[in-house]
This record gives structure tokens, C-alpha cells and sequence, in this order.
């Protein structure tokens, strides 16, 4: 609350920064669309070792795009609950779309933290750095301990919120496939980051040196990680930038981080709108079409 109130405070008054870079705009428009491709590839690929379902990539973006745009109404939890609609619309049972989502969330958040600890060690050389960048990864590298953590997590959530699902349901991953969406996810985690950086270098004339740019990434991924459990705020709103901005003053100043966490806000809710509405727009097309 107290970094939410300083945020606020301190850019009352900033003015939003003016484009200084079109070739860098542009390759912020460019990693955007391979963050959605890769994201698209591995829900596809979620789906298939969790759930036995293979959706093509397509299918998979327009499920994304789905939860893109509904997690922004109030609870957060609609743009999962819209992505369920739509599998269950293509054949696809309530628990395998239960199951597909709570490992992806689960991983989402673990490799999170183990690129989180590597950027740390990068940033921050020192045994206690080097310790938890070794301890996160092995934790990726023993993908069925973790499976099996995955398991009773999700039976735990399960029963708290009254959903039908047992043990049975959650079938293991065998380790070889937990490292590979793990470090899917992670590949995810670092394509966020590089929109992060190509916004920055579009709209601020400084420097980005390694480590600014191991400083966003990390920025990044910690507060949108954090924002995943503002359960009461729709897309965590408020919560990721004023995380963002706080981690960011150790590398930039803080009207810049704060100016910078908003300019990202805007363009994540841009991007989203219009993959989401996108979406929405050919369904209904279908429909006509169909009906």
C-alpha cells in the first residue's frame, strides 16, 4: 500500500514522455508479435502434456486473447473462465481445461522465479546470489518433484473452491517435459522483458546498458508474478506498476519508472484489446456465417 501511495504521489504531476525512437516502436510491435506467437505455441503445448489435447496454434492464441481481454473485468478470474467456455465449445471436457490451466499457471509462476534468480545472479555476484540462481534451477531440473508439488497444490485449490477435481486428474509430468515448458515459459518471461526494453529505448533518449536491461526483465516478470495473485484487482491494475516502478528506481530514475510502467500499461491494455476484440469479431463472423 505504502509503494502504491508513493506512486501515486509522485507522478500526479510528470508528463507522458514523447516518442524519440520509431525504429525502436517498431521492434517493440515486432517482439510483441513473437511474444504472442511463442505464448500461443506453448498453451498448444500445455494442452497436449497435460490434458492429451492437441490444439493447433490458432486455436491456442484465440484462447489466450480470450483470457487476455477478460481478465481485466472485475475478479480477474473471467478471462480463465471465458478460456474455459471456448475449450469446452471445442469438445474439450471441464477438467481437461482445469488441469491444462493449473499447470500452466503453476509453471508460468516457477520458471518466473528461477529466471528471476538467475537475473539476480547476474546483477548481484555474490554466494547468496549464486545459491538461489543454483537452487532455482535445479528446482526446474527436478520437473517430477515439482509435478508432484503441482498435484497436491492443485487438489488443495481444488477442493477450497469447490471444483470436481482429484489427484487422478493431475497426471504427473515426467521431468524431461517439466524442463521443456519450464524453459518455454521462461523464453516467455524474456520476450515480456524485451517489449519492456524496446519501450523504453522508444520513448527515453538514455543509455540501456546490460544491466538496465536485466533490471527490466526482472522488473517485469516479479511484478506481473506478484500482480498474478491481486485477485481483487482486474488485470492487477495498480499493483504491477507500482511493484515495477519501486524494483526499477535501482537502475533508472523513478519519474522514469513510473512513466515507463504506465507507458507499458497502456500498451499491454492496447495489445490485449485488440487480440481480444479481434478474436470476439471473428467468432461472431463464424457464427453469422454458421447460423
Amino acid at each position: 500500500m505504502a509503494i502504491a501511495v508513493l506512486v501515486t504521489r509522485e507522478t500526479a504531476h510528470f508528463t507522458m514522455p514523447s516518442l524519440v525512437s520509431g525504429r525502436f516502436l517498431a521492434l517493440t510491435v515486432l517482439a510483441q508479435l513473437v511474444f504472442w506467437a511463442v505464448a500461443a505455441t506453448m498453451w498448444s503445448r500445455v494442452t497436449l502434456a497435460t490434458a492429451d489435447v492437441s490444439l493447433p496454434v490458432f486455436k491456442s492464441f484465440r484462447q489466450l486473447a480470450l483470457v487476455a481481454l477478460g481478465k481485466y473485468l472485475p475478479g480477474k478470474v473471467w478471462g480463465i473462465v471465458a478460456r474455459g467456455s471456448e475449450m469446452t465449445a471445442q469438445g474439450i471436457s471441464v477438467q481437461r481445461a482445469t488441469v491444462a490451466t493449473f499447470y500452466e499457471q503453476f509453471i508460468l509462476l516457477h520458471s518466473a522465479v528461477a529466471i528471476c534468480a538467475v537475473l539476480f545472479a547476474v546483477q548481484r555476484p555474490s554466494w547468496l546470489s549464486f545459491s538461489a540462481m543454483l537452487i532455482a534451477v535445479a528446482s526446474v531440473l527436478s520437473g517430477s518433484i515439482f509435478s508432484s508439488i503441482a498435484i497436491r497444490s492443485g487438489t488443495w485449490l481444488a477442493a477450497k473452491v469447490g471444483l470436481g477435481l482429484s489427484a487422478p486428474d493431475l497426471t504427473p509430468l515426467r521431468s524431461a517435459e517439466y524442463i521443456r515448458l519450464a524453459m518455454g515459459y521462461a523464453i516467455i518471461w524474456l520476450l515480456s522483458g524485451i517489449v519492456l526494453i524496446c519501450l523504453y529505448r522508444a520513448f527515453f533518449a538514455s543509455p540501456v546498458d546490460l544491466p538496465i536491461m536485466t533490471g527490466l526483465i526482472m522488473a517485469n516478470a516479479i511484478a506481473i508474478a506478484v500482480g498474478f495473485f491481486a485477485i481483487f484487482a482486474p488485470g492487477a491494475i495498480g499493483v504491477r506498476e507500482a511493484i515495477a516502478a519501486s524494483i526499477l528506481t535501482a537502475w533508472i530514475p523513478f519519474a522514469d519508472a513510473a512513466a515507463l510502467t504506465i507507458l507499458f500499461r497502456l500498451w499491454t491494455v492496447s495489445m490485449d484489446a485488440i487480440a481480444g476484440f479481434s478474436v470476439l469479431a471473428g467468432m461472431r463472423r463464424r457464427q453469422k456465417e454458421q447460423a
